[in-house]
């Protein structure tokens, strides 16, 4: 069953990101290549968080900035059903960070703040990935203990910032059922809800392509 949503999630992967990527509007940030889909106003807000969201990361924590930019070649931002209302999300193959549009406006004027957590984190996934197996074939154990080092990343971050307590109560919250979320059984779970999302994806892509 795992090797079925790896598969799929593979696919995935090869048939739609590059779709995407021709659709959005790509921007170099910090040497990274940064695409984003959306209309032109929401496009340049989405720029300017991750730009900002960049430039905090490199302020407060140069080692890990430049850890990020070394480890990461590509960000994506857009709203992204997959993501199942998580802020982000890592892609190993192609080395890039997916950020979900929705959420980052959700948190309105702290965007920004939020997009730089959430880079930390992916980019903490990055750095683990680079020298063990994909995430996506790991055993539950090793899903765990790699979750937590990210959020822990996030946690050392927060605490470099001036008056981080709000923050850090935040991510010291993530850790509330955090094993249980990564759990085998709980991806399972939420893997019904991609393939079903993702099936829509594709019928919408195979619509939009016969229309060309």
């Amino acid at each position: 069953m795992r090797m079925g949503r790896y598969i799929v999630a593979r696919i995935a992967q090869l048939v739609l990101t590059p779709v995407m990527l021709r659709r959005g509007t790509t921007r170099a940030m910090h040497g990274i290549r940064v695409t984003v889909i959306a209309d032109a106003v929401v496009a340049s807000g989405l720029f300017e968080t991750v730009d900002r969201a960049l430039a905090l990361i490199q302020q407060f924590d140069a080692r890990r900035h430049r850890r990020l930019t070394r480890d990461v070649r590509r960000i994506l931002v857009y709203e992204w059903p997959l993501t199942l209302g998580s802020g982000g999300l890592y892609s190993h193959r192609l080395r890039m960070i997916q950020l979900n549009a929705t959420v980052l406006r959700e948190y309105g004027s702290g965007a920004w703040v939020s997009a730089a957590l959430a880079l930390v984190h992916e980019a903490t996934h990055a750095r683990i990935q680079l020298t063990s197996r994909e995430y996506a074939t790991r055993p539950e154990r090793d899903r765990i203990r790699e979750e937590r080092a990210c959020t822990n990343a996030e946690l050392d971050f927060v605490r470099r910032l001036p008056d981080p307590a709000l923050l850090e109560a935040a991510v010291l919250e993530k850790f509330t059922g955090l094993d249980e979320g990564y759990s085998d059984a709980e991806r399972a779970k939420r893997s019904f809800a991609v393939i079903a999302e993702l099936r829509r994806e594709l019928r919408e892509l195979w619509t939009a392509l016969r229309r060309q």
